[in-house]
């Protein structure tokens, strides 16, 4: 079902292409393109393509654990839009005020700043439902506005805006700003393009983090859920080889998908290094294989914990 309901939803996307003259051809092929760096006909680095989707993906993998883990406790919280626009107020707000801190007082100041005020925005929610019992969904979905105009107000004619006629804020002090992985040096020329034209920084390892322990979170909570299941299925007249069958094949199936997810991930970045280096491109089947074997033992292993 989900696979068909992606294909229907590119489908109707290529009727709305022609029913506005429009190429789907090249609006999907321009979708690759920007995404994944892949199939670029216009001139585009693939690199910097690459490099501006991770940028954009970092927010959406955080905001995307403030969902699943109220999800997974019976809440719908539709406000995650709005809790990382309070955050960013906040970051934004401590960046300007404290500018002149160094880095290593002032990053994690803005933040501990950010992360406490995306959790009292989305706290407000919370109290409202415990106390006049308003349903999260409705709540969140009118902070996602309120948030909005908040942002609004501050930066359009509001004390965060720079200048008159402009609708951005001022700039936040230097020891705000999370550094880049490459440095931001024009003389260094990576993938035909300064260093300093990819933007990738940080951030990306504080939400692979975040994302891990959202996880480890979520799956403690799957493993309660999967006790009660054994418990019923037993009840049933299950016997327990049936029950480290299913468990087995489960685990080794996605550990296997991890496995050629984490082969397809280091290939790509592997040929991107070869390429900057200028060297040869190469597939190692040998390691490639050696991976699967072993997510398959951690699979087994796994299974039978």
């Amino acid at each position: 079902m989900p696979l068909g309901s992606v294909l229907f939803a590119f489908a109707v996307g290529a009727l709305i292409c022609l029913a506005t003259g429009a190429n789907p051809i090249d609006a999907y092929s321009g979708l690759l393109c920007g995404g994944t760096g892949l199939g670029c006909t216009q001139g585009e680095n693939s690199a910097l393509q690459i490099s501006n989707t991770i940028v954009f993906f970092i927010p959406l993998v955080t905001t995307g654990i403030a969902v699943a883990l109220p999800f997974r406790a019976g809440l719908f919280n539709i406000g995650a839009e709005g809790q990382l626009l309070a955050g960013s107020v906040a970051c934004t707000v401590i960046g300007i005020k404290f500018n002149s801190l160094p880095a290593p007082i002032l990053l994690p100041m803005v933040l501990l700043g950010g992360m406490a005020a995306g959790a009292l925005w989305g706290g407000i929610a919370g109290v409202l439902k415990a106390t006049v019992g308003a349903h999260e969904v409705v709540t969140t979905i009118m902070l996602n506005y309120a948030a909005q105009w908040l942002v609004r107000f501050l930066i359009i004619g509001g004390p965060l805006q720079l200048a008159e006629g402009t609708s951005k804020s001022q700039p936040i002090g230097a020891g705000a700003h999370l550094a880049t992985l490459l440095p931001a040096d024009n003389s260094i020329i990576i993938f035909d393009l300064p260093a300093s034209v990819f933007r990738v920084h940080w951030g990306l390892l504080i939400a692979l983090v975040a994302a891990g322990i959202g996880i480890m979170n979520i799956m403690l909570v799957s493993v309660t859920e999967r006790t009660k299941e054994i418990g019923i299925r037993k009840s049933i007249g299950a016997r327990s080889r049936d029950i480290l069958r299913q468990f087995l094949t489960e685990a080794v199936f996605i550990s296997e998908a991890g496995g050629i997810i984490g082969i397809i991930l280091g290939v790509i970045g592997g040929d991107l290094l070869a390429m900057w280096l200028q060297a040869d491109l190469i597939f190692p089947f040998g390691w490639a294989l050696a991976g699967l074997i072993v997510c398959s033992g951690i699979g087994i292993g796994s299974s039978r914990c």
